[in-house]
């Protein structure tokens, strides 16, 4: 079970994080009246201790202790939510609609990072907080990376990357930093990430 709920009227049909994928705002077919069992569960965050093997699907992965947040992923996003990818906010400041996420990737808005396949359209849980499963680049900037090196969002594309040691801290590259790895990433696969806190929408 979880160790704490940021917001109780959270519904998870399947009680694992990573398996939800659902066409409502809050879990489960919509009533008879077609509204959403759930609505208030957008947004909500779940937050995982050390010890919780009955909360995710071990044969989708490892769900680490950290924050999770349900969000809607918008039909638009030309790249499909899988396991390790990172998610973008569309708009962080929009009062309508604050959590919309992607796949696309935008400098400065990632979000966090998807846990499992979610359709467009659908809402699942995203990590925002904690150590997490992240994707690598295929080719990781840096030759050879290694266990806490700083995770950088690749240019353009919703995976990590690792640069070299030697580049040169700059104000567009802050706003890609993800995370310290926490293993050896390597790339093409996933690894793990202490993420770095985003701009986790309230």
């Amino acid at each position: 079970m979880p160790s704490g709920l940021e917001n109780k009227t959270q519904y998870v049909v399947t009680a694992k994080l990573n398996t939800v994928n659902d066409a409502t705002a809050g879990g489960g077919t919509a009533t008879i009246t077609g509204a959403s069992r759930c609505p208030g569960a957008l947004g909500s965050r779940i937050v995982l201790d050390v010890d919780n093997p009955t909360f995710y699907d071990s044969t989708i992965g490892t769900l680490y202790p950290g924050s999770y947040q349900r969000v809607h992923l918008v039909s638009t996003s030309t790249q499909a939510a899988a396991r390790g990818r990172i998610a973008y906010w569309v708009d962080p400041t929009s009062s309508t609609v604050p959590f919309d996420v992607t796949g696309d990737a935008t400098d400065g808005n990632q979000a966090g990072i998807f846990i499992n396949a979610i359709d467009k359209g659908n809402y699942g849980y995203i990590q925002v907080e904690g150590l997490a499963s992240v994707l690598f680049a295929a080719s990781p900037t840096k030759a050879t990376p290694a266990k806490k090196d700083l995770v950088v969002c690749t240019a353009g594309a919703g995976t990590g990357d690792v640069l070299a040691d030697a580049t040169s801290i700059t104000s567009p590259l802050l706003k890609t930093v993800l995370g310290i790895a926490e293993a050896a990433p390597v790339g093409g696969a996933i690894s793990l990430v202490i993420l770095k806190p985003q701009a986790v929408n309230q």
